[in-house]
């Protein structure tokens, strides 16, 4: 059987919410035997993970590749399960308010108390300290601050929300990701406990800082519109097609935007494509002309030339399905996508797996049973 890279690692997960567990998916993914804690029936979930019934019928990608336990974390018994997981544990994630863990019994100073080399992470919006670290949020909140939601508008019709793909699964999910993966390094080099503070603002700004930088050298505003690669450039753009469908055009280098000029017919621009003058000429006839095919017929004709087509959600899941066979040596990380590892469990329900989790991690029936009860 394959082994992967993380598979003598354990991550203990208390977090409920998209960040922490995207990120401990992926760390599942590569082999991590993932626990999440959740409070007893669930009560904690928010109601757009509870409603998923996707959860209950095997379908969630977060609850792939995890084992659940039930706890409440207010007693002395569940408190005293918690942590004997954190005793057993390489890592510790968490997604409370500043200052919740503690109060819990399950902060860093407890969890390193428990285990000295553990790598504990803790997911927020605005980090530990600071004026704005027990302030509420969520990843348009976020966004908001770190100057994303003026990429997606005009300045005149309301700011366009990317989901919570950009704070909560990127700067959230993923930055935890690496930084327990980069902890862990330093764990088996002999570090001692290292704490992890992933704000999820502190993530997109981050992200954002090379277009940062490059406004503060003197390139325009990249607001909507403003940048090349947000909607100023008409070879770097989306266009709708005969049949009310929309195609993006990818032109920037100028082998592609010489193929976009040959494929659309418009060969007159093919010398302009660093003339911003000729711009606004060029936009309005890749328009007219895109209005003229349909959106896949415009996609084969124009392959060559990073055309590619707006894929709905279920789309672009299914086309995607093709994308799911790895080799001997590679490993998926696309939650969902990837073939379930024979070694993976499935949370389909909080509390799944409490006695036999807590029994593997040494508590004897009276303790089962008083921290279940």
């Amino acid at each position: 059987m394959r082994t992967r890279p993380l598979d003598d690692v354990t991550v203990v997960d208390f977090s409920r919410y998209a960040p922490g567990l995207f990120g401990t998916r992926v760390l599942a993914d590569l082999g991590a035997r993932v626990i999440s804690v959740e409070p007893p029936g669930g009560g904690g979930e928010s109601p757009l993970y509870r409603a998923a019934s996707a959860r209950a019928n095997g379908d969630h990608p977060f609850w792939r590749g995890r084992r659940s336990v039930a706890l409440d974390l207010r007693t002395d018994a569940g408190r005293r399960a918690a942590q004997a997981l954190i005793a057993g544990a390489d890592v510790v994630v968490e997604g409370f308010r500043p200052g919740v863990a503690d109060r819990l019994g399950i902060g860093f100073e407890t969890a390193r108390g428990l285990r000295p080399n553990v790598v504990y992470c803790a997911v927020t919006g605005y980090g530990q300290e600071g004026p704005d670290a027990q302030r509420p949020g969520h990843d348009n909140n976020y966004l908001s601050e770190a100057g994303v939601l003026s990429l997606t508008s005009s300045g005149e019709d309301e700011p366009g929300i990317p989901l919570n793909l950009v704070a909560d699964l990127a700067g959230g999910g993923l930055i935890t990701a690496i930084a327990i993966l980069g902890a862990l390094h330093g764990a088996r080099r002999g570090s001692e406990a290292q704490y992890l503070d992933v704000a999820m603002v502190r993530s997109v700004l981050a992200m954002l800082a090379p277009v940062e930088a490059m406004t503060r050298a003197g390139t325009p505003d990249p607001s909507w519109r403003h940048g090349m690669l947000n909607g100023a450039a008409p070879y770097y753009r989306s266009y709708r097609t005969r049949d009310g469908g929309w195609v993006t055009v990818g032109a920037i280098e100028p082998k592609f935007y010489a193929e976009l000029c040959r494929g659309t017919g418009l060969t007159e621009y093919a010398d302009t494509q660093a003339d911003q003058e000729t711009w606004p000429a060029l936009e309005k006839a890749l328009a007219e002309v895109f209005a003229t095919r349909e959106r896949d017929e415009w996609c084969t004709l124009l392959a060559g030339a990073a055309v590619t087509p707006v894929l709905t959600v279920p789309e672009a899941w299914q086309r995607a399905q093709a994308w799911t066979s790895a080799g001997p040596a590679s490993f998926a990380l696309v939650p969902g996508l990837v073939e379930p590892h024979p070694d993976d469990g499935y949370a389909d329900r909080p509390g799944a797996d409490t006695a036999a989790v807590l029994a593997e991690f040494g508590l004897s029936e009276v303790e089962i049973a008083a921290a279940t009860s």
